[in-house]
């Protein structure tokens, strides 16, 4: 497999060191890496969180570009910066220097950082040398020849460490998208192309393509298959970068590939994610696609991958995967084989330590570092309660058919846990899938009747099987709500009225656990305001009539006109109370299993 394939958002060209240098001549080359805001500004982060080291040190500063590292570590308190650069892109970064006042600080030098020649050592060394897939270009041994040749021994490199990560996929967008193109054809001309579209799956085996991958698109949990210390990595440990991967799969479905990507990590703590989890960078993510084949929940592919660089072509990598097994006869277990014992006491209150550790994370928004806790927690114990809370992080994480997964085990586990249907309903509700949602509530509500949560659930979902044109146009907002609201308390009976309400215990309880986030993640715009409709109506229903007829009479028409008023029917006022589309539904509180 090759990253030949790869969408080339950094122009390479691997004949050759010249073309590869003349590549980066460009400045939109430079410019589309610098906008890329997670990259430059985890790098601004870094120098400027070590700018007490960094203070009247000198800098190295590799590959510089338009010397925006070079700036970043004169604003750190850098000495002297020696920015190297060998394409012609050094022109425009003179002038770049000059414009920011630093000519004193910053030497600039036009040759291949092999070539350079420098007195003494030099403190840090700062490079941005990481490609698609970490390795394409090939950057990191001219990194390591400068380490070698120039850096102190108590010098500081940035990045410091990265690590590279792998997980399963499943159909991808980039891959339906190809195929999609086909089908267009036959609607265009009436032609069958369906040889095509197979074509089209078939071309990709055996590839690696550099594409984003969604959260939904993942099939598993994540591996690292290996780690490289910058400080300590010389040039012939990069002939052959070999991992060892173990993923377990979370849900049923075809795998179709193998997504890899890196994580960079600087000193004092600063972390660049390139991972599907996390916001995009250019660096997108790489997948090793390959033939596809089916796997269940908890299934565990094993093997191992080695990277190495192209034999006919310099700056280029190419990876292969070896399986530890054919795919098709994967076994089950997260540790990779089928457990011959019970789980341990140890083990159980390792597992349950661990999920508690989540569920402090899932209440302070930490929802991916959340969804590690439960998988470690599974792996120790296959617990109903853990499968439940992970599907609650899935959510979070807009991962809806891997909450489903997850739900739809504990369900298998444990049949009559109620919170396992309530989310459940969440999930399909948010794939759209109205009726499964509404099946799902209905359990339930079998097994925890008086749920508030689950009844205002139930409604909305029914109500969008009802009015399917209603999911997009009617959602309450805080930005929708607070100025209508402040309209209102300048009416002295509202205002007596409120301040009534606002002194009521649930009231009280109710703002107390929004301001301390006490009651969980359920704390979305629209789910407060359906919860302080909901206490409204216990409390004072008169006066929650009077806000609804109030809120009818400012909302537009269908034709964006304000409407004159009147009292609608119960039938519409109980539509405009439940309908508070996805987000509306309740979530669910992970932290109370």
């Amino acid at each position: 497999m090759t990253s030949k394939e790869t969408r080339k958002r950094r122009r390479i060209c691997a004949d050759d060191d010249e073309s590869y240098f003349e590549s980066y001549s460009d400045p939109q080359c430079h410019l589309h890496m610098i906008l890329d805001t997670r990259r430059t500004k985890a790098y601004q982060e870094a120098l400027q969180r070590n700018s007490n080291f960094i203070s009247g040190k000198v800098v190295l500063d590799v590959g510089a570009g338009t010397g925006i590292l070079s700036l970043f570590a004169c604003q750190a308190g850098a000495k002297l910066v020696h920015a190297v650069e060998a394409s012609d892109i050094v022109n425009h970064m003179r002038r770049i220097i000059s414009d920011n006042n630093v000519v004193d600080k910053v030497q600039v030098h036009n040759v291949p950082v092999e070539k350079l020649q420098l007195q003494g050592s030099v403190d840090c060394i700062v490079s941005e040398w990481m490609g698609y897939g970490l390795m394409t270009e090939w950057m990191l041994p001219s990194v390591i020849a400068a380490r070698n040749r120039w850096l102190h021994k108590d010098g500081l490199m940035f990045p410091e460490r990265v690590r590279m990560f792998i997980i399963p996929v499943g159909q991808t967008q980039f891959i339906i998208s190809r195929a999609e193109s086909w089908y267009d054809v036959m609607k265009l001309y009436g032609v069958d192309m369906d040889r095509m579209v197979h074509q089209e799956y078939e071309n990709m085996i055996g590839k690696m393509v550099c594409h984003d991958i969604t959260p939904e698109e993942v099939m598993g949990i994540q591996a690292k298959l290996f780690e490289i210390d910058l400080r300590t990595v010389q040039e012939e440990d990069l002939q052959s970068l070999k991992g060892k991967f173990s993923c377990e799969c979370i849900g049923r479905g075809d795998v179709f590939g193998f997504c890899i990507w890196f994580n960079a990590l600087f000193p004092a703590q600063v972390e660049l994610d390139t991972a599907p989890f996390e916001a995009p960078t250019h660096w997108l993510q790489t997948v090793l696609y390959v033939k596809p084949f089916q796997v269940e929940q908890s299934d565990v592919i094993q093997g191992s991958i080695e990277f190495k660089r192209n034999a006919e072509e310099n700056r280029v990598e190419d990876a292969d995967l070896y399986p530890d097994k054919d795919l098709h006869d994967i076994y089950v277990d997260g540790l990779g084989k089928k457990a011959s014992s019970s789980p341990t006491p140890i083990d159980k209150e390792k597992a349950e330590q661990l999920k508690t550790e989540g569920n402090q994370l899932m209440q302070q928004g930490e929802f991916r570092k959340a969804l590690e806790k439960y998988n470690e927690a599974i792996k120790l114990f296959k617990n109903p309660t853990f499968f439940c809370n992970r599907a609650a992080a899935f959510s979070k994480l807009e991962g809806h058919q891997l909450a489903v997964q997850d739900c739809l085990k504990a369900i298998q586990m444990d049949s009559n846990y109620g919170k396992a249907y309530g989310r459940l309903g969440l999930a399909y509700s948010c794939m759209n899938r109205y009726t499964d949602a509404v099946n799902a509530y209905k359990k339930a509500l079998e097994l925890d009747p008086d749920n508030e949560s689950f009844i205002n659930n139930l409604n909305i979902a029914e109500e969008r099987l009802r009015n399917p044109g209603s999911q997009g146009n009617s959602n309450p907002t805080m930005r929708g709500f607070f100025p209508e609201l402040s309209t209102l308390v300048n009416n002295p009976e509202f205002f007596n009225v409120l301040s009534n309400i606002m002194e009521q215990p649930p009231m009280r309880e109710f703002m107390s656990s929004i301001m301390g986030n006490s009651e969980g993640f359920t704390s979305s715009p629209t789910d407060i305001s359906q919860r302080l409709a909901s206490i409204i109506q216990q409390q004072h229903p008169s006066f929650a009539d009077l806000l609804r007829r109030e809120f009818d009479n400012r909302r537009p028409d269908t034709n964006g006109n304000q409407q004159s008023g009147g009292e609608k029917s119960d039938q519409d006022a109980k539509k405009d109370g439940k309908d508070g589309g996805k987000d509306g539904e309740n979530n669910g509180d992970a932290s109370k299993n």
